[in-house]
């Protein structure tokens, strides 16, 4: 069964065609299992969409978080003042000197 939906990819009316094929040949009882197992497939396939979004949303939160330190790393190297790093990199004044602990 997975060949041919595999086989039939997005094509709507194949996939029709196989869904009444499929249904005709079978038992009310086989027929309700099969149905199950398509939930239980959607279901996942959602929850794995689902964990793939929130691991690429971290993803981009921490390279943000990164690239704002290495910022202000930079602007600290430079001497600039901390409120100007503030500003441009939105980092607070602790993190900042976290920073400036970790430079000395």
């Amino acid at each position: 069964m997975e060949e041919f939906e595999k086989f039939i990819g997005d094509d709507v009316i194949l996939q029709k065609a196989l869904y009444l094929t499929t249904k005709e040949s079978m038992t009310p009882a086989e027929w309700n299992a099969y149905q199950q197992s398509i939930k239980h497939e959607m279901d996942n396939r959602a929850a794995e969409k689902f964990k793939l979004e929130e691991a690429e949303e971290k993803g981009m939160r921490k390279g943000k978080a990164e690239g704002k330190r290495d910022i202000a790393l930079k602007m600290l190297k430079r001497n600039r003042l901390v409120d100007e790093i503030i500003e441009d990199t939105g980092l607070s004044t602790g993190e900042i000197q976290s920073l400036k602990d970790s430079i000395k």
